[in-house]
């Protein structure tokens, strides 16, 4: 799946959120995930021509609950012409205020975003916050936070549709459940991931002070759901009531196994769990496949969901203990299957 052109000649990140400082004159510049320094000093990204701004005034930093801007000068700093101390959660439509500038914030927010912050508690007692998204975690020189013992890339947490998924790359136990190495999974406040006896404790942080964003569980689900088969495999399209719709191609076995479950055998509808009985012979006719088989496919089918910015265990569920499967839609929801 091809990327979207980027303006600024930067790749757009599918599922990160665009932020932006914006002047009434109508120019605007883009908060890199690197952040942003605005100041008198040359060295800064936006340099100020005002003596009472300090060389280096404010830090603007993407964070998963919107910008956060780092007081740094002398002179004040103001957020909707409050003066700040240290540092203060921006919002889309807040204002910024540096000596001789005024910025309004505009996000725009994607399927990536998230109300609230998450961080990572370890044994240690250390918290490590989830700062931007993806964020890796494993025994590698490369991972966003190292583990001891761990696999390098063990672990990687994205966001999606508000919520916190985890694409486990290593066999772990995910609230003390023996999860493979394939699994794409939710994660919640107090969920627990545990690989070679090294727990870590997920998080949810209430970013800013400001009370969290609480969604309707019925707003992450479709209320639409229109399914094509293509001639290698198929596309699925996905409206929510908050969102634009949401598409995802997919190989041939994943596109059967959606199919399957949008339109599924003998009595029962979409929207309900198609126990393994019935879906596996409507995925693999003629074929002696078995639940290892299923499960296998549905882990690779939720990462194109995950990479589409889908939150793919909420959208297809396994029963808990597993024995059947269903592809969750809105009460009323609108099923269309080509």
């Amino acid at each position: 799946m091809s990327l979207p052109d980027d303006p600024t000649g930067e790749a757009i990140v599918l599922g990160r959120p665009r932020c932006w400082l914006t002047r009434r004159s109508g120019a605007r510049v883009l908060v890199r995930d690197r952040g942003l320094l605005i100041g008198r000093g040359q060295d800064c990204d936006v340099i100020l021509d005002d003596r009472r701004a300090s060389l280096v005034h404010v830090l603007v930093t993407p964070t998963l609950g919107g910008l956060e801007v780092v007081h740094l000068g002398r002179n004040p700093t103001r957020v909707n012409t409050n003066a700040i101390q240290h540092r203060a959660l921006l919002r889309d439509g807040d204002v910024l205020e540096v000596p001789g500038a005024r910025f309004d914030i505009a996000i725009e927010a994607g399927v990536g975003w998230s109300a609230d912050s998450w961080a990572l508690e370890h044994p240690d007692g250390t918290t490590y916050a989830l700062r931007q998204l993806p964020f890796r975690v494993g025994g590698g020189v490369d991972d966003h936070l190292q583990v001891v013992g761990w696999p390098p890339g063990a672990v990687e947490f994205h966001v999606a549709q508000g919520s916190l998924a985890v694409e486990l790359r290593a066999e772990a136990l995910l609230d003390g459940e023996e999860m493979p190495a394939s699994a794409v999974e939710s994660v919640d406040d107090g969920d627990t991931i545990e690989i070679s006896r090294t727990q870590l404790l997920v998080r949810s942080v209430n970013a800013g002070g400001r009370d969290p964003t609480v969604m309707m569980a019925g707003a992450k689900l479709p209320i639409r759901a229109v399914f094509e088969f293509l001639p290698n495999g198929g596309r699925l399209e996905l409206q929510f009531v908050t969102d634009t719709p949401l598409r995802v191609e997919l190989s041939e076995l994943r596109a059967r196994l959606v199919a399957a479950l949008l339109k599924p055998p003998g009595d029962w509808v979409a929207g309900e769990h198609v126990p393994d009985e019935a879906l596996i012979p409507a995925i693999w006719p003629g074929s002696r496949r078995t639940r290892t088989d299923l499960n296998l496919l549905i882990h690779r089918t939720r990462k194109d969901l995950l990479a589409a910015g889908l939150n793919p265990s909420i959208i297809l569920a396994r029963a808990k203990k597993g024995g059947s499967t269903c592809f969750r839609i809105a009460p009323g929801a609108s099923v269309i299957v080509r």
